[in-house]
């Protein structure tokens, strides 16, 4: 069966055989579609404010730079004066004095003008003028009768203080006073009887034995204080020697 021929609707514009056109589509949404919040611009007036002397559109991000100048050698550092050297030496000549002290008082401490039996006979020793002793053994009984005489007389024979127990070890033998005199001749002569035998002797006493503990307590710390300095001294002194080229 033949279909009847079509004929164009004038209405429409098309040809007959052909499909008629599409409707014509809605507008779209401009991008960004559903879903994504458009984004908004700043105005063209409203530029971003950059450092005076840069592009733009180029941050400052650091300082400006200079070339390094020229290269200076590091100042040389002062050399300490000679004179410092003073002061470590006078410790030093102080602590001299101080062991010079002590060793003195030491030996006229220790030192043994000589011994005597009690044989009652006179018996005579060079002494100078000061106060002397006379000693015995410790734990013997001195001898019952003493006397002394220089060329000014007899002298006086006194007891020594017993309250500093002084004893005397020289000899081999452990010694303390029993008597003390004074003299103010070069020769002393002395007469016992009936004892042991009896040690002459300077007089000693706890004066004595304090000023050779400060002594040698004052020896050792200036000597340490003074060598002590002047190696520092030296150190420095040596260490900041000015080298050629430089002054110090």
């Amino acid at each position: 069966m033949t279909q009847p021929p079509q004929y164009p609707d004038p209405s429409s514009g098309s040809t007959p055989g052909q499909n008629p056109p599409f409707p014509a589509q809605p507008p779209q949404p401009p991008y960004p579609q559903q879903g994504y919040p458009q984004q908004g611009y700043p105005p063209a007036t409203q530029q971003p404010a950059y450092a005076p002397g840069y592009p733009q559109g180029y941050p400052q991000q650091y300082p400006q730079q200079y070339p390094p100048g020229p290269y200076q050698p590091p100042r040389p550092k002062k050399r300490p004066s000679a004179l410092w050297f003073i002061p470590g030496a006078i410790a030093l000549v102080l602590a001299g004095v101080c062991v010079a002290v002590a060793i003195v008082t030491g030996v006229r401490l220790f030192h043994t003008d000589g011994y005597l039996y009690p044989d009652s006979k006179a018996h005579s020793f060079d002494r100078g003028k000061g106060s002397h002793m006379l000693f015995t053994q410790v734990d013997v009984e001195p001898p019952k009768e003493c006397t002394a005489t220089d060329g000014s007389g007899q002298l006086t024979l006194d007891a020594p203080d017993t309250s500093s127990d002084v004893t005397i070890s020289t000899g081999g033998y452990d010694w303390e006073p029993f008597a003390t005199f004074s003299s103010d001749g070069s020769r002393v002569s002395i007469t016992c009887t009936d004892g042991e035998q009896v040690r002459v002797g300077a007089a000693v006493g706890g004066n004595q034995f304090v000023v050779i503990g400060v002594s040698a307590i004052g020896a050792l710390g200036l000597g340490l204080l003074g060598l002590a300095g002047l190696i520092v001294v030296a150190v420095f002194y040596i260490a900041r020697r000015p080298k050629k080229g430089l002054t110090a």
